[in-house]
């Protein structure tokens, strides 16, 4: 049996959080930080300079994902943001769209039509590549008013 990403992005995201879900009758709030440029060097730099901890430590849940762009080693954050948001590889400079520039729906979207209540922020613009690939479909990261 062959699934799309988009669909095996949302049965993971379901399942990890299944038994969250059954065992507690409180609402739910997931937040998802991001540290753009943040790398397992970049966390172990902050372990190395902290006592070897960080506040990761105390999380519940911590993910990793290879965030790499469709079309090139480097990656730049419009794709690495997209895989995150939408569980699929682009190419880089490209916002919530695949390869074939088709529009995906972004884990926040997927939410918005559970019925959950959703909330974006940023440290930077909102038309930054990070977050505007949260909501944005825009085949180059520098169409900001398109963003």
């Amino acid at each position: 049996m062959h699934f799309s990403k988009s669909i095996l992005f949302s049965i993971l995201l379901f399942l990890s959080l299944y038994q969250v879900w059954a065992q507690n009758d409180t609402p739910l709030n997931i937040i998802f930080l991001i540290g753009d440029g943040t790398g397992l060097p970049q966390i172990s730099a902050g372990n190395y300079v902290n006592n070897n901890q960080t506040a990761l430590e105390g999380f519940s849940y911590i993910g990793l994902s290879k965030t790499h762009s469709n079309d090139n080693l480097v990656t730049d954050s419009a794709a690495s943001a997209t895989a995150m948001a939408c569980g699929e590889k682009t190419n880089n400079k490209v916002i919530g769209m695949d390869p074939q520039n088709r529009p995906l729906k972004s884990v926040l979207e997927l939410c918005q039509e559970k019925g959950y209540k959703t909330a974006l922020l940023a440290t930077s613009t909102i038309v930054h590549a990070t977050p505007a690939s949260f909501y944005a479909k825009v085949d180059s990261r520098y169409q900001y008013e398109a963003i």
